[in-house]
């Protein structure tokens, strides 16, 4: 559509705002559809905006697309983000971003060069159309003027702590083995560090795969809304057609009864029911072509649903795969973690074992002495 998308979120950018929203609107007000709309604000404590801004909006973007559809519209405006829910009421809406909402607010983000963590404030508000607004810049007005009453009493209220104190290890807790550690070699360090680096490319290639398919989809629902275009198009015309057929049917029929009433004017009669003929014959193969045109909408939208179902699977299997990603990065660092405590117990046995052996040329060195006297 010539409308780049953010290299961060995968959402739509602000230029596409305007587009996209109004199409939506259009639709819905033609249709007599539901159509909702939630605007999200989020933000983090200050001093760690710097270098986890990025990071925490990306998280905010993944958990947005894991509780909506394919065909609901997200669009990053700054620090905001505005997703347009097509299909839903607002009470559909206020669910949605009460639990895209839910499921942020517990997540606890680490900032690893000063080993703290902290929570992301984020609040968010629905609307419907046409209550909301009848148009894009009053929906949006309205959306904003109620995410701004909502941050007032937000502010009003006394803020919870942004960090938590990190947790030390209980006395007799054990990190790992200490046996277990003097059995990793610095050929199974190595091997670690290759698997991780080997599961890194795996990664990548996942995600180069998850925003293939995303593109992929939305190419989809392009080809999925003009098939519906052209569906609308036809069916426009073959309702021409028939009032058209209707019309000449009548035209044929009145020329029919003046026929009847005198043979004066039959051979007029009969090419003006001639001509109606052939109008109604035209007419008929407008039908049927029209007819045609409705019967290749509908397959073209049967085709764009399978694939959309195959892209939606393939999207599923990469989620997968990111998932176990995860898992496997999890035990990594557990035993990278193990493998520290290890070598840490290793060196203070090290530093013992010195210190014992300075202990005991010490007492030596008397002994040595006696004997040479």
């Amino acid at each position: 559509m010539g409308i780049e998308k953010d290299q961060l979120t995968g959402f739509w950018t602000e230029k596409a705002l305007k587009e996209h929203m109004e199409n939506e609107i259009l639709r819905a007000e033609r249709y007599k559809r539901e159509l909702s709309f939630i605007l999200f604000h989020f933000s983090i404590p200050q001093k760690f905006q710097l270098d986890m801004m990025f990071p925490v909006l990306r998280r905010i973007a993944s958990e947005i697309m894991d509780h909506t559809r394919r065909l609901d519209l997200k669009i990053r405006m700054g620090n905001r983000l505005l997703i347009v829910v097509p299909e839903t009421s607002l009470e559909g809406a206020k669910m949605v971003g009460a639990k895209i909402t839910e499921s942020l607010q517990g997540v606890e983000f680490f900032y690893t060069p000063g080993e703290e963590y902290f929570h992301l404030t984020i609040k968010h508000v629905a609307g419907a159309f046409p209550d909301i607004g009848t148009d894009r810049k009053e929906i949006l007005k309205n959306l904003t003027e109620m995410l701004e009453k909502e941050l007032e009493i937000l502010e009003e209220t006394p803020k919870a702590e942004e960090k938590k104190p990190n947790e030390e290890e209980k006395p007799g807790e054990k990190i790992g083995d200490i046996t277990a550690g003097q059995d990793k070699t610095p050929e199974d360090r190595e091997l670690i560090v290759k698997e991780i680096e080997s599961r890194k490319e795996i990664i990548n290639k996942i995600n180069i795969e998850m925003e293939q398919v995303s593109r992929s989809l939305e190419e989809l629902n392009t080809r999925f809304q003009s098939a519906e275009k052209e569906l609308a198009q036809a069916t426009e015309e073959r309702e021409k057609a028939r009032g058209n057929l209707t019309e000449i049917r009548n035209t044929v029929h009145r020329i029919r009864e003046e026929k009847e009433k005198g043979e004066k004017d039959k051979t007029d009669a009969q090419e003006e029911i001639i001509k109606a003929e052939q109008m109604m014959i035209a007419a008929q193969k407008k039908l049927r072509k029209s007819q045609k045109q409705v019967d290749d909408a509908v397959q073209n939208l049967y085709n764009a649903r399978e694939e959309q179902k195959k892209l939606e699977e393939n999207l599923q299997k990469a989620a997968d795969k990111e998932t176990e990603r995860k898992e496997n990065k999890e035990n990594l660092e557990k035993e990278l973690n193990q493998l520290k405590a290890s070598l840490d117990k290793l060196r203070e046995l090290k530093n013992n074992s010195e210190e014992e052996k300075n202990r005991m040329e010490e007492n030596l060195n008397p002994s040595v002495k006696e004997a040479g006297v």
